[in-house]
């Protein structure tokens, strides 16, 4: 299969290129997510997905190098279970292209072959808002 982008690891001088698509999809992440807007935050966020159990890819644009966002694996557990959480987000100029979908696929082989993850479970955002309001506190 031929796709569209490719994943690499996030660099310092990608600051400027990533901070401004953040900016740009400011509206478009309200909500779902958070990342970096600023060069302080950037920074931040590259010693985060660097420390021991995650990997962060930026997804960028065969054609023209392009950051069009970001894909991560967290907690990663390598115990009996071999399993992680994974997040992702697309800059709002390149949603409902199909960036992602290629970029979860890319991942997925990654996680199952390179970091031989065993589990694969999904829940998304909007399970994760169902299941929140199982656990707020009851009224007596």
């Amino acid at each position: 299969m031929s796709y569209r982008v490719y994943l690499r690891p996030p660099m310092k001088r990608d600051a400027a290129e990533f901070v401004s698509l953040n900016k740009r999809s400011a509206s478009f992440h309200r909500g779902l997510t958070s990342p970096p807007k600023t060069q302080e935050q950037f920074l931040a966020f590259l010693t985060r997905v660097r420390k021991g159990a995650s990997v962060c890819f930026f997804v960028c644009r065969n054609q023209d190098d392009a950051i069009v966002g970001a894909i991560m694996l967290h907690q990663i557990f390598l115990g009996p279970l071999r399993s992680a959480y994974l997040g992702y987000f697309v800059g709002a100029p390149f949603a409902n292209h199909g960036y992602m979908t290629e970029a979860l696929q890319l991942m997925l082989r990654h996680a199952f072959r390179k970091i031989k993850l065993h589990e694969r479970w999904a829940i998304t955002v909007e399970d994760w808002r169902k299941l929140q309001r199982f656990s707020k506190p009851v009224a007596k």
